[in-house]
């Protein structure tokens, strides 16, 4: 099947009619959990096994297939403790739209868990930040750079402050080879490391990013652009974590960690010690 025949049915085939629907055969659609630029997400049931799981069509425009064909291609071949695995693929001949299979995440997002008002203890934040940090090293490894840390795309795996948190949602990944650099923008601009308007992005967009979001979980709240740089100027060469998320947030690329593979092993001797 060409994947373009993809784009020939809008997102309205997605209605769930009040009989439960399968896709690929196999997936009992559920609750649509939300819907992005080039996909929409489902609550789901593997029949086989009846195992929660997450369903994700392409119901994007023609032009938002290429992402989309990225974003299978990086989840197949991840295979870490930090990030959520993708199941199952394909081309749905019921929906014509292609589908990607998750594991269900039961803990929720960490952006559900800002919401509630939870105030994370020092230790509960360098827990959250090394399993995501681990994540990415793993992604960098491989050659792919995340492009969208943030709380909404960090999840625990099951109930419970044990829980290890996982990465998710690839859809603005991509491909880049170490010293390569990409100038196309994408991700969530609250996020965004300043390079990607000025002399383009590298694997170190993606530590802004964790530092960004270390910021937010240490506040409890996502402070403005002058407030951070505020923040970081003020904080940086402090010692324990919160210096440690001072130079993962340094606007200047070079201020922060060689390697996303060093800020892991940082930040897990940071928790060791605490």
């Amino acid at each position: 099947m060409d994947p373009d025949d993809s784009t020939e049915t809008t997102p309205s085939a997605l209605s769930v009619s009040p009989k439960p629907q399968l896709a690929l055969g196999r997936y009992s659609l559920g609750a649509r959990l939300g819907a992005g630029a080039v996909g929409s997400v489902f609550q789901a049931t593997d029949t086989t096994n009846g195992n929660p799981v997450v369903v994700k069509f392409f119901d994007g425009q023609e032009d938002g297939f290429s992402p989309w064909a990225t974003e299978m291609r990086l989840v197949l071949r991840f295979k870490h403790a930090n990030i959520v695995p993708c199941l199952d693929t394909g081309y749905d001949d019921v929906y014509k739209l292609w589908v990607l299979v998750f594991e269900h995440a039961k803990g929720g997002s960490l952006r559900r868990l800002l919401a509630s008002g939870k105030q994370l203890t020092a230790l509960q934040i360098a827990r959250i930040l090394c399993d995501t940090a681990a994540a990415l090293a793993y992604a960098h490894a491989q050659g792919v750079v995340h492009r969208d840390v943030k709380p909404e795309n960090i999840v625990a795996q099951r109930e419970g402050e044990d829980s290890p948190w996982l990465l998710t949602d690839f859809g603005s990944g991509r491909f880049l080879a170490r010293g390569e650099v990409t100038r196309s923008l994408a991700g969530s601009l609250e996020y965004m490391a300043p390079e990607i308007l000025t002399t383009g992005a590298t694997a170190a967009v993606d530590q802004f990013a964790l530092g960004v979001m270390g910021l937010e979980l240490w506040l409890g709240r996502l402070p403005p652009h002058r407030e951070r740089a505020e923040q970081v100027a003020l904080l940086r060469g402090s010692s324990g974590l919160i210096g440690v998320i001072a130079r993962l947030a340094a606007a200047d690329p070079e201020h922060r960690f060689h390697s996303m593979g060093e800020a892991a092993v940082v930040l897990s001797q940071t928790l060791d010690r605490m």
